[in-house]
């Protein structure tokens, strides 16, 4: 957990809510969707844990790193949590030599 919260609080779970909710375009509700579309979910993970972090900070729950983020700014702590998201970048299984397959 980015925020290394040691506990989860209604508080924490209403903010992911609420965020997760922000994250619905207008057209998206237009055609009744409930929940965003799954291709944005980077995007849409990033949104929730600063909106949790920022939660978990005001109730105390928070790393002094996550704090110390969100203290230089809504940015310096979206660029913390990016760095710290998995990147599904996988090698491939067969090993081609240097020019071949470029």
């Amino acid at each position: 957990c980015i925020g290394m919260t040691k506990v989860i609080t209604d508080n924490m779970l209403m903010s992911a809510s609420e965020a997760l909710v922000g994250c619905i375009t207008k057209d998206e509700l237009e055609k009744g969707s409930i929940y965003p579309k799954l291709g944005d979910i980077r995007r849409i993970s990033l949104e929730i844990a600063c909106a949790v972090i920022e939660t978990a900070a005001k109730d105390g729950h928070a790393s002094d790193r996550a704090v110390l983020k969100l203290n230089q700014g809504p940015e310096a702590l979206r660029t913390y949590i990016k760095s710290r998201m998995f990147v599904p970048a996988y090698n491939p299984f067969v090993f081609l030599p240097p020019g071949v397959g470029e």
